[in-house]
């Protein structure tokens, strides 16, 4: 069994849905509650969360290349959306 090295416990309920960037110390999680939330792994803290989904968030993923995260829920119909990050977040690396 492993060793906890980190916690990140702000979503309500189980998370399904966890995402790292590939150059900056971000992660993006999704899960039951609803919520999406963007982390900075290295100050340890939720940047922010993105609100008004009706279903549980199945997968969350940073886009390669611009600056957009892709969302899948699952729900009668399988459903696909995507977020652009907020003008305030730091532009992300090539």
């Amino acid at each position: 069994m492993g060793t906890l090295i980190d916690r990140f416990d702000e979503h309500d309920g189980p998370v399904r849905g966890v995402h790292f960037h590939k150059s900056q110390p971000l992660f993006v999680s999704g899960g039951d509650d609803y919520k999406i939330k963007v982390w900075n792994y290295k100050l340890r803290r939720c940047l922010f969360t993105l609100l008004g989904h009706l279903d549980y968030i199945r997968t969350v993923a940073f886009h390669q290349v611009i600056c957009l995260l892709s969302i899948v829920t699952l729900s009668f119909a399988h459903q696909c959306c995507s977020a652009s990050l907020p003008a305030a977040f730091p532009p992300l690396q090539q």
